[in-house]
C-alpha cells in the first residue's frame, strides 16, 4: 500500500446483511457506502458471508464471530455499523473507536409489521430483540444518520428518550446535526448504460411487443403486492400485451426466513388465472445485472399497506434504481418516496389498496411512455448520487469524534484512571438513589441535607 494511502484514515463499514453478486437493499447500500468512503479514507467492508464481492475502492473481510470481525477493527479510525451489529457484538462499542451507527432502516416499526400474524410469544421476544438492538445503539452511537427528514424527526424522539439529546450534545450543536444527520439511499452518479440481456430475452412469455410491468425488489410482509395482482385483469383488458414481473422472490441472504406475502402474492396470481402467463415470479437479479431489467421495463410499480413502517420508511433502493433507469413508476402514498414522484413529476401516486386506480394510472403510463418523464428525471438525479447523499457521513469519518455527552466521560475516566472513574460514578449513583428512597419515605429534610453534601463533594472536585 502507498505511502499515501497510509496517511488516509481508516475507515471500518460492517454490513449486517450479504454482500455477493446477488444482494438486497442493506448489502447494496454499505456497498456503495464504502466506495464513496473510499475515494478519501483506507476502507475494510466486514460481510457476514465470504464473499466474491471485488472493488478497488475497498477490501472485504468476512466475519461469522468475534474474533474474526474483531481483526478488522484493529487501529481503525472510525467504524460505520448498525445497530443490529452493536447488539450482536457488544465489544464494538466498547473499543472506544468514534461510531457512526446507521439508523436508515426504521426496523423496530418493521418488525411490528413482521411479527404481526406470528403467535404472541414469537411477537414480544421479537418486540423484546428490537428494544435491545435500540439500547445498544442509542448507548453507542457517537453519530447517527437516517434516510430523511420525517424519520430524523423520528429517530431523534427516539434518542431523546433514550437520554441521547442531552445538555451536552444539544450545547455542542443546538440543531443537533452533530449527533444526527440524514443519509439517505443514493443512485450511482454512472450513467445509467445497461449490459446483457434483460427479462425480455429471459424470461419464457416476455417478448420485445410485451409492456413491461416491474415490481422490483423483494416481496415483503409490509408491501402491497396483491392490489397490483388484482388490478391486471383490468389492465390487460386494455392493454393484452401488458405483463407484470416480480424478479426478486428469494432473498439473497439464507438466513431470512420467507415472508408469508410471497406465498399471498402467488396465490392471487394463482387465482385469478395469471400465473406464468401474465404474471411471472423470478429470482433474485445480480446487482450488475439489475440495469438490464429495468431498461427492459415501461413502468415500475411499488405499494405499501398504510402502516407506521411505510411512513417513517427510507425511500426504498428499488426506487431510487427507479430513477436511475429514468423509469416511470406508480407508487402508494403516504411515504417519502410518493412525496418525490408527486413533487417532481416522476409517476404516479395512489391510495392504499385502490385496485382501480392502480389499473387506470398504469394504463396512462404505459399509453404516455417513459418519455415525458426523463426531464424530470434528469433534473432531480445530480443531488441523489451516493456522493452527494453521503457527505454528512464522510465529513464524520474525516474528522472522527466522539459525541459531546460520550467526551465528558472520556476526559474524566483518563484523568483519574478509567477503573477509579467508574467506581466514583457508582458511587455517586448510589448515594443518589438513597437520597431518593429518603425522599420517597418522607425523610425530607434528611434528603436534602444529603443532597446538599453531595453538591459540595461534586464542587470540590471541579
Amino acid at each position: 500500500m502507498s505511502d499515501e494511502t497510509s496517511t488516509r484514515n481508516r475507515i471500518l463499514v460492517i454490513s449486517h446483511d450479504v454482500v455477493e453478486r446477488q444482494m438486497a437493499g442493506p448489502g447494496i447500500r454499505y456497498v456503495e457506502l464504502a466506495a464513496v468512503l473510499g475515494r478519501d479514507f483506507e476502507v475494510t467492508l466486514a460481510t457476514p458471508n465470504v464473499s466474491s464481492y471485488e472493488s478497488p475502492r475497498f477490501r472485504v473481510h468476512p466475519y461469522q464471530d468475534w474474533p474474526s470481525l474483531a481483526g478488522a477493527c484493529e487501529a481503525v479510525d472510525a467504524i460505520v455499523t448498525s445497530g443490529f451489529t452493536l447488539r450482536q457484538f457488544p465489544q464494538v462499542a466498547e473499543l472506544g473507536i468514534p461510531l457512526a451507527v446507521d439508523l436508515y432502516d426504521p426496523f423496530p416499526l418493521e418488525n411490528l409489521v413482521l411479527f404481526a400474524n406470528r403467535a404472541p410469544a414469537d411477537r414480544q421476544a421479537s418486540y423484546e430483540f428490537g428494544m435491545q438492538v435500540l439500547d445498544a445503539l442509542c448507548a453507542g452511537g457517537d453519530f447517527f444518520v437516517c434516510a430523511h427528514e420525517r424519520q430524523r424527526d423520528w429517530w431523534l424522539g427516539i434518542l431523546q428518550a433514550k437520554g441521547r439529546v442531552n445538555p451536552s450534545t444539544i450545547g455542542e450543536d443546538a440543531t443537533l446535526r452533530s449527533l444526527i444527520d440524514e443519509v439517505p439511499f443514493g443512485l450511482p452518479s454512472r450513467p445509467f448504460q445497461p449490459q446483457g440481456e434483460g427479462p425480455k430475452q429471459r424470461v419464457p412469455g416476455l417478448d420485445g411487443d410485451t409492456r413491461l410491468i416491474l415490481w422490483g425488489g423483494g416481496i415483503w410482509d409490509w408491501l402491497d403486492p396483491l392490489t397490483l395482482i388484482e388490478a391486471m385483469p383490468a389492465v390487460l383488458e386494455r392493454e393484452p400485451r401488458a405483463r407484470l414481473l416480480f424478479p426478486g422472490t428469494r432473498h439473497p441472504n439464507p438466513g431470512l426466513v420467507e415472508m408469508e406475502m410471497q406465498g399471498r402474492a402467488w396465490e392471487a396470481a394463482a387465482r385469478l388465472e395469471l400465473l406464468d402467463h401474465a404474471v411471472f415470479f423470478g429470482e433474485w437479479v445480480p446487482y450488475e445485472e439489475w440495469p438490464a431489467y429495468l431498461a427492459d421495463a415501461d413502468v415500475a410499480v411499488s405499494l405499501h399497506a398504510e402502516t407506521p413502517e411505510s411512513r417513517f420508511a427510507a425511500v426504498r433502493s428499488r426506487t431510487l434504481s427507479y430513477m436511475w433507469a429514468c423509469l416511470p413508476m406508480v407508487v402508494t402514498e403516504g411515504d417519502a418516496a410518493s412525496e418525490l414522484v408527486r413533487e417532481h413529476g416522476l409517476g404516479k401516486v395512489v391510495g392504499y389498496g385502490d385496485v382501480a386506480g392502480v389499473a387506470e394510472v398504469i394504463l396512462e403510463v404505459l399509453a404516455a411512455g417513459k418519455e415525458p418523464y426523463r426531464a424530470s428525471f434528469q433534473r432531480l438525479a445530480p443531488g441523489l448520487t451516493w456522493e452527494q447523499v453521503a457527505r454528512p457521513l464522510v465529513a464524520f469519518c474525516r474528522d472522527p469524534r466522539h459525541a459531546a455527552d460520550k467526551q465528558m466521560v472520556r476526559v474524566s475516566a483518563h484523568a483519574n484512571g478509567h477503573e477509579a472513574a467508574l467506581a466514583e460514578q457508582r458511587q455517586q449513583i448510589e448515594q443518589l438513589q438513597e437520597t431518593v428512597r429518603g425522599y420517597e419515605r418522607g425523610r425530607f429534610i434528611r434528603a436534602m441535607r444529603g443532597v446538599e453534601q453531595l453538591r459540595r463533594k461534586l464542587r470540590g472536585r471541579r
